[in-house]
C-alpha cells in the first residue's frame, strides 16, 4: 500500500466518514480571504508609528514627483532603437518588451599615483 500524506489521508477519512472539515483541506490555507468593506473612518493622530510615516511621506512626496518626472524625460529623450544609454552616472535599459529601467552608476574612486 503506497504512503499518502497526512493532511491526504485526514481528507480521505473525513471524506469517507461523511463530514469533511475545512481544516482538514491542504487547499484551505490557498483560498482567497473574502473582502471586507471598508466602513469606518479612523483617527490615527495617537498613533507614533503613523506620525513618523507621514512624516516621511510629506517630506519625500516633492522628491518622488520629480523622480517620476525625470524618468519620464529620460525616456522621452533615449532613442528608439537604443538598447541602452549612458549618461552623468546613469544607465538606462530597454528590456525585449521594450521597458525601460534605470540604474545609478558608482564613479570608480580615484586613486594618488604613488
Amino acid at each position: 500500500m503506497p504512503i499518502r500524506s497526512t493532511s491526504t489521508s485526514l481528507l480521505r477519512l473525513s471524506a469517507s466518514s461523511g463530514v469533511v472539515s475545512k481544516a482538514a483541506s491542504p487547499l484551505a490555507s490557498l483560498a482567497p480571504k473574502p473582502k471586507i468593506e471598508a466602513v469606518r473612518i479612523v483617527d490615527m493622530s495617537a498613533s507614533n508609528s503613523w506620525a513618523e510615516f507621514a512624516g516621511l511621506f510629506r517630506s519625500t512626496r516633492r522628491a518622488f514627483l520629480d523622480h517620476e518626472r525625470s524618468k519620464t524625460e529620460l525616456k522621452a529623450l533615449m532613442p528608439e532603437d537604443a538598447k541602452e544609454a549612458i549618461g552623468h552616472r546613469v544607465r538606462a535599459k530597454r528590456s525585449k518588451s521594450g521597458a525601460i529601467s534605470f540604474d545609478l552608476l558608482e564613479t570608480e574612486a580615484s586613486h594618488a599615483a604613488l
